[in-house]
């Protein structure tokens, strides 16, 4: 007797409730191996994923094209850009285009449109800002160092301002015999000899310091 036969026998029917029989078997058989049951097969639905705390979803790939460059070719001061490119053959930014990049901590000067960036200001406070009163400490060269604080920071941008406001314009140039040159506006008061420089073109914060009688 075969396989089919002895099960007829046991279920005591036809050949068709036979295969009917075998095909529910095979069902049960498919929804156990993949987690499931018949009860919740439904044809023609579409998965069911279980819930956000229990699995996380598969990640979407990346593009061929993007994994090979994920630079941000939109954002025209990101590394690898062409503008960059101009300044740095690795297409890497400077450092003073790092030392400018915009900052909530920026100080506006409206009256002058001009603007002081606080990366600037941070890298040129440590060696002129004794220039205008802030403490400082002679390091073992005899350079007076003003530390970065937040507080020394935010005394020598507004120290700045106020020389823009008083002092007297001139237009001129900044390291004038050097390849690097390039136009500047400087603010000088002659009471105090101090002296302020920022870009022609962009209106930005170049540096500032007391200048001697010579």
């Amino acid at each position: 007797m075969d396989i089919s036969e002895l099960i007829l026998e046991l279920r005591g029917g036809d050949s068709n409730s036979v295969v009917e029989f075998i095909v529910k078997i095979l069902l049960i058989l498919t929804m156990a191996q993949n987690g499931g049951s018949v009860d919740s097969f439904q044809p023609n639905s579409r998965p069911q994923y279980p819930s956000m705390g229990q699995h996380n979803p598969p990640r979407s790939r990346i593009a061929p094209k993007l994994q090979k460059n994920l630079l941000n070719r939109n954002n025209p001061n990101r590394p690898g850009t062409c503008r960059a490119n101009q300044n740095n053959q690795d297409g890497t930014l400077t450092k003073e285009q790092r030392r400018n990049l915009p900052h909530f901590d920026d100080v506006e000067i409206t009256e002058q449109n001009l603007i002081i960036r606080d990366g600037q200001a941070k890298y040129k406070i440590k060696n002129h800002g004794s220039d205008f009163g802030l403490p400082y400490k002679p390091d073992t060269k005899g350079w007076n160092k003003t530390e970065g604080t937040a507080e020394n920071i935010k005394d020598f941008k507004d120290k700045i301002k106020d020389l823009v406001l008083r002092g007297e314009r001139f237009e001129g140039t900044y390291r004038k015999s050097e390849p690097d040159g390039y136009s500047v506006i400087h603010f000088y008061d002659a009471a105090t000899r101090q002296n302020t420089i920022f870009k022609q073109k962009t209106k930005e914060f170049v540096s500032a310091w007391k200048l001697t009688p010579d």
